[in-house]
């Protein structure tokens, strides 16, 4: 009996030490990289950027495979590494990723395309390959508002048809050390605008520092205070095309840039026909059709190298549209008693040109004219 006990004792102590030392199979390590998601794909992005999470179910372990992106539109100012996507591994299950577009400061909209394949991270051999370890996204990202900030002051901004940004706006910047002068028989460089009554006699100009005018009209600059300069006839030519007083990235037009909205320049024997908003019958541009198209033009009159505010005769149809200079940065030529003059956008308001013409002209540099930037 005491035999029979024994051996089934060690029978039993052997068992158990077979049992503890043997080691349970591990799950087997799944290396099939395909990538499940039934999310969003589009997305309308608004100028100012934004951060996506994109939350997807991974068969495996997982790290980047490929990751591209794509710009498609005129923007020159973003590219692909201005998105970017983070963590770029994970593991088995639900993954979120987190897709970041920085701010589109440019005007224009435009699509990006982003694609992102995963693949096996770990150290098996024996690797499935997917039918499906990719995500594809969209994004629509708007541009920015159409305005330009100035010296803490926004103007609106258009687009024309000859593709420049414009500033819808009259500048209405007072430069540092200068003030604004309601008398035009002053040096100042900056003068008020003014409004224009006929008593059926006389008419009297009478400036206006009201915010709300100055904002609608702007402020009339002579071309020292629009480039900072004095200018002479040394270093007249060299300010075509200068920031001047426009806001960083945008400059006083030259004279190409004028012509190629509307056609017409003094001196240029052919006119532009195929200028965006040239028209025939005013052989040059209109203003209403200019405006139409968002440009704004505002018959602000100007302050005459003379010390004088542009008055025209009473009863003429200059009262109600009066003559009004927008500053360029083309120079034209000194005259032989030294004034300088360059080349700069004037109005014409007759019986023929009821709505008021616009043609490149020359304008004193003392002037105190109106000023449109143009951006770069």
């Amino acid at each position: 009996m005491k035999k029979i006990l024994f051996v089934v004792l060690a029978a039993m102590i052997a068992f158990t030490a077979c049992k503890d030392n043997t080691t349970p199979d591990p799950d087997p390590v799944s290396t099939d990289a395909t990538l499940t998601y039934d999310g969003q794909t589009s997305f309308d992005v608004p100028a100012a950027g934004a951060s996506y999470d994109i939350t997807f179910t991974a068969g495996c372990d997982w790290t980047v495979q490929s990751l591209s992106v794509q710009i498609f539109g005129s923007s020159l100012d973003y590219t692909s590494t201005d998105i970017s996507v983070s963590p770029l591994s994970g593991n088995e299950g639900e993954n979120t990723i987190t897709v970041t577009l920085k701010p589109n400061t440019s005007y224009e909209s435009f699509e990006a395309s982003l694609h992102f394949a995963i693949q096996y991270s770990g150290s098996e051999t024996d690797v499935v390959v997917p039918e499906n370890n990719y995500l594809d996204l969209t994004f629509n990202i708007a541009g920015a508002d159409l305005v330009v900030e100035k010296d803490g002051v926004s103007y609106k901004v258009v687009k024309l048809a000859d593709g420049n940004y414009w500033m819808a706006e009259n500048l209405r910047y007072v430069p540092e050390g200068k003030s604004i002068s309601t008398d035009p028989s002053d040096d100042s460089g900056v003068w008020a605008p003014y409004t224009l009554t006929d008593d059926g006699t006389t008419v009297t100009a009478t400036p206006s520092t009201d915010e709300t005018f100055i904002a609608t009209n702007g402020l009339f600059y002579n071309l020292d205070t629009v480039f900072g300069v004095e200018i002479t006839s040394d270093n007249a030519a060299s300010l075509e095309g200068a920031q001047g007083i426009c806001p960083d990235g945008w400059h006083i037009p030259t004279k190409a840039e004028f012509h190629n909205l509307f056609g017409k320049t003094n001196g240029i024997t052919e006119s532009d026909t195929s200028a965006p908003y040239y028209d025939t019958e005013y052989d040059g541009g209109r203003v209403t059709t200019l405006n139409e198209a968002g440009f704004n033009f505002i018959f602000t009159g100007y302050r005459q190298n003379t010390g004088k505010y542009a008055t025209p005769s009473s009863g003429s149809l200059l009262v109600e549209q009066p003559m009004t200079y927008l500053a360029g940065s083309t120079y034209y030529q000194t005259m032989s008693n030294g004034r300088i003059q360059f080349f700069a956008v004037g109005s014409t308001t007759s019986n023929t040109y009821t709505e008021g013409r616009l043609t490149q002209m020359y304008s004193f540099a003392e002037n105190g004219v109106s000023v449109r930037c143009v951006k770069d």
